[in-house]
């Protein structure tokens, strides 16, 4: 009688579901729990198969992190904004007005009723519902006044607003506590931009500096530069075209590091280049997006004599020249699977048990998988993978991911991008 009692119980599966997320990685777990007396294949499979199995497989876990694109928006950046359309009717319906969050690009459609309509800002302006106020490369004020990096760079700016706020890319800024004088700090040279950022989240001004080495440390020795571009503070098009490092005449490059690092997220891409081309690093170069940071590092220049010499690191901020603003998040998706992480774990749980050719060992199996998410939704390696020495649920695993359907791929103005994805995680079998 117990044991008729257990084989009732053959045909169900037990599923636990446990979920934590953090900003911006998403770690869960799965697990499938098998029959006493019936291993969980059989049971899904259908195989009935009454004796007792010798060692059968009971229970199967996945445990993980799916790591993505995480938003990071200030809270001054948060706040609504009540915007007046410009048309007064929106899919047939009367707009009563839109508000706006111009930090993360959001915006809701009130209508007449209780209705509304959540939608870009991007999407609103192309619909005609709000001006085009994108702030572009021709409106930059360019200020000739030479200026030298040292501790303290005296500025004079004069703002459009009092209540207005400014944010600078590539050095600091404070108040001197007299109007409209403030100071830089940068100890680097080059490209300093100065944004005004109205009450409406909006850039109203640019003005951009140029900081020259301290005339008193002399000539300040070998340079390398992102193809032709001078200017550290770069459009990301123009920036991904680039196809080698150039460097100061009478010397030539040698080997340096370059870090991608994303404005939506907390992962460093790192690639290492022996040779003046950049090819090494394509794959990163075609994903950089507006608000990216590309740092060139431990950069080793070689002199006429094949003397080593390691000038200072220098890092790029990439814009979207056409809409220059101090922050992209709101408008940057990252690329994700449809349904959840969960949604994809318990596709690769179920479908790897149901494979009939592979030999599923008892044990904890770590994998560490990177994709890149295409614009079409399609994955592809972003490093080749050697299975030769390993057991086969590995390649089963990577097989079932990259063959996967349902992945939404990342966005820039809702416009589809290919953007990389780490998946970290672990498989339990007992």
């Amino acid at each position: 009688m117990q044991h008729s009692r257990n084989y009732k119980t053959v045909y169900y599966l037990l599923i636990v579901l446990l979920f934590s997320l953090t900003s911006n990685n998403s770690n869960a777990q799965y697990i499938i729990e098998g029959a006493k007396y019936r291993s969980i294949r059989d049971s899904l499979l259908n195989n009935k198969k009454w004796q007792r199995q010798k060692d059968p497989i009971n229970s199967i876990s996945i445990t993980g992190e799916l790591t993505s694109t995480g938003h990071y928006i200030s809270p001054d950046q948060e706040i609504w904004q009540k915007e007046t359309p410009l048309i007064d009717n929106y899919l047939g319906r009367k707009i009563k007005h839109i508000l706006v969050q111009h930090g993360t690009g959001k915006a809701i459609l009130l209508l007449k009723g209780k209705d509304s309509i959540y939608i870009t800002e991007d999407a609103a302006v192309k619909e005609g519902l709000l001006p085009n106020e994108a702030y572009s490369a021709g409106k930059i004020i360019k200020v000739d006044t030479p200026l030298y990096i040292g501790s303290n760079i005296p500025v004079y700016i004069k703002l459009q607003d009092p209540e207005n706020k400014l944010v600078s890319l590539q050095a600091g800024i404070k108040s001197t506590g007299i109007p409209f004088k403030y100071e830089l700090q940068s100890y680097l040279p080059g490209d300093v931009w100065v944004l005004e950022i109205g009450t409406d989240g909006k850039t109203k001004k640019v003005y951009a500096y140029t900081l020259l080495p301290d005339p008193e440390q002399g000539n300040s020795g070998p340079d390398f530069f992102a193809g032709e571009i001078r200017s550290v503070i770069v459009d990301y098009n123009l920036f991904k075209k680039q196809d080698k490092v150039t460097v100061t005449d009478g010397y030539s490059f040698s080997t340096g590091t370059i870090y991608f690092t994303r404005h939506t997220s907390a992962n460093v891409q790192m690639a290492t280049i022996s040779s003046p081309s950049l090819h090494p690093a394509q794959p990163f170069l075609d994903m950089c997006l507006p608000g990216s940071n590309v740092m060139f590092d431990n950069v080793t220049l070689l002199d006429s004599a094949g003397e080593k010499i390691m000038p200072i690191g220098k890092s790029y901020i990439l814009i979207d020249r056409e809409d220059i603003r101090s922050n992209y998040s709101g408008l940057i998706s990252g690329a994700r699977f449809e349904g959840g992480i969960m949604t994809l774990y318990r596709y690769i749980i179920e479908t790897m048990i149901r494979l009939p050719d592979i030999d599923l060992k008892k044990g904890k199996f770590d994998f560490d998988f990177s994709f890149m998410i295409e614009a079409d939704g399609t994955l592809t390696d972003i490093i080749k993978n050697d299975f030769s020495a390993k057991d086969e649920i590995f390649k089963a695993c990577h097989d079932l991911i990259i063959y996967s359907n349902g992945w939404i791929p990342a966005s820039y103005k809702e416009r589809n991008m290919r953007m990389p994805i780490s998946m970290r995680f672990s498989i339990e079998i007992k």
